[in-house]
């Protein structure tokens, strides 16, 4: 459970593995992280029956083990309440507000999950990934880390460089940044996609604001978002839409490709800017007694113990907000990258590993591979980490999507990565992929 003490308590983690299909072709293991954070990977492996995975079992024993933080158990009736909880913490009550419910869900956590819940950083999840590498009798491992997975995998080859024979870090998250670069990247991320699917939306007959000019489909979005900081927006009920609400809904692009875009700007019709005097602040609900029986909240323990999110206190949390929304211009932030560090306000536990370059020489030259349109791991990101590991190169496609390998079906894509796996031949420098999907025109 705590590697630095490795006469304690243990803990038991589910591991899978499928043979390589050509025994006499094999080049060892692969270990595959599919990121969340939270994934029950074990379960992702064995229900994968036929895709780009599979092609690679010619060469590899594919590895999946469950990370450490799936077994942390927090109460059920604050883990339901989550979505209900403030995330632009600029105003003083929500910031108070959030900080008590995160306060009562990590004590909750430390109630059920006991022990463990002090050691799911992403080190000590790096150091579970090297006890199976020795378990499998296995010299080196190649290592496929996918979105959050790039945290683990980043880790793996900092504190075991030497026991890496090929490193895949698909769509990436910088660990190094501090708050306040990785709020304004992953703001600024948004505002670009976003800015791509209003070039789009301007010359697209298939796009319900078709004919206005992508500065005024830009304006248009900045004054939703401006009445609903004001308490002024309703939806198509008449029912008020909140900042939250509205960076949670169909405008927030969170891992969408170009085929959804028609689908973001058709519900722009269901709101309505009003002029009536501001309406009543939200009410957040008030913390259950009980926290009710023990459930799966498999995120934050890792996010908060991995991530100083510089929103401990309210200042903090309002200079934030700005920084979002000056990255962020029409759509004023990241809605994901915003809750994930609402989650980590006022978290009474320490973060044990905090962000920091990656040092990682003696380490084999790495892939990483991104799209150039992705929210919630920004090319700005992949760029950044690419730059920290020697001789690592970077492959970009050049659209829109999240786990570009895996989920976006690129051939181009999937034939660079598995000719680097298996002959260790890594793409030419600035090298791209054609996008395979694109919005009606």
């Amino acid at each position: 459970m705590d590697w630095s003490r490795p006469d304690g308590p243990s803990i038991r983690l589910d591991v899978a593995r499928k043979p390589a299909k050509r025994p006499a072709q094999r080049l060892g293991t692969l270990v595959v992280n599919y990121g969340g954070p939270g994934e029950h990977d074990v379960g992702e492996l064995l229900d994968e029956d036929d895709g780009p995975l599979e092609r690679l079992r010619d060469h590899f024993d594919l590895v999946a083990l469950n990370t450490r933080n799936v077994h942390v158990k927090c109460g059920a009736r604050l883990v339901a309440m989550a979505d209900q909880m403030p995330v632009v913490l600029v105003d003083q009550r929500a910031h108070r507000t959030r900080v008590a419910y995160n306060r009562a869900l990590a004590a909750s956590c430390r109630t059920h999950s006991g022990g463990l819940f002090g050691h799911v950083d992403s080190r000590a999840m790096a150091r579970d990934v090297d006890a199976v590498r020795a378990f499998l009798g296995e010299p080196r491992i190649s290592f496929l880390g996918i979105s959050y997975g790039t945290v683990i995998g980043g880790a793996y080859a900092q504190y075991h460089p030497t026991r890496l024979r090929a490193l895949v870090l698909d769509s990436t998250l910088d660990h190094s940044l501090d708050a306040a670069a990785f709020t304004r990247d992953t703001a600024a991320a948004m505002e670009e996609t976003f800015q791509a699917a209003a070039q789009w939306c301007a010359t697209s007959t298939s796009c319900a604001q078709h004919g206005h000019s992508p500065r005024a489909i830009s304006a248009g979005i900045r004054r939703l978002f401006t009445a609903a900081e004001e308490n002024r927006l309703a939806d198509a009920e008449g029912r008020p839409v909140s900042v939250d609400a509205l960076l949670w809904g169909n405008l927030s692009l969170q891992q969408s490709s170009e085929s959804s875009w028609p689908a973001m700007f058709e519900e722009w019709d269901d709101y309505t800017v009003l002029h009536t005097p501001p309406r009543t602040r939200p009410a957040w609900p008030a913390l259950p007694g009980d926290p009710g029986p023990a459930t799966e909240e498999a995120e934050t323990a890792l996010l908060c113990a991995d991530w100083h999110t510089g929103n401990d206190t309210h200042r903090q949390a309002a200079r934030m907000w700005a920084i979002s929304k000056k990255a962020a211009p029409s759509v004023f932030g990241n809605r994901m990258h915003l809750e994930r560090a609402a989650r980590c306000a006022g978290w009474p536990a320490p973060v044990t590993y905090p962000q920091q370059p990656l040092r990682a020489a003696g380490a084999p030259p790495a892939l990483v591979v991104n799209a150039r349109y992705d929210v919630s791991t920004p090319l700005t990101q992949a760029r950044s980490t690419t730059t920290q590991l020697p001789g690592a190169r970077l492959l970009t496609y050049e659209g829109a999507g999240h786990s570009v390998h895996l989920r976006l079906g690129s051939p181009c894509v999937r034939t660079a990565v598995e000719r680097y796996l298996t002959t260790l031949r890594l793409p030419r420098s600035g090298a791209t992929c054609p996008s395979t999907d694109h919005p009606p025109r």
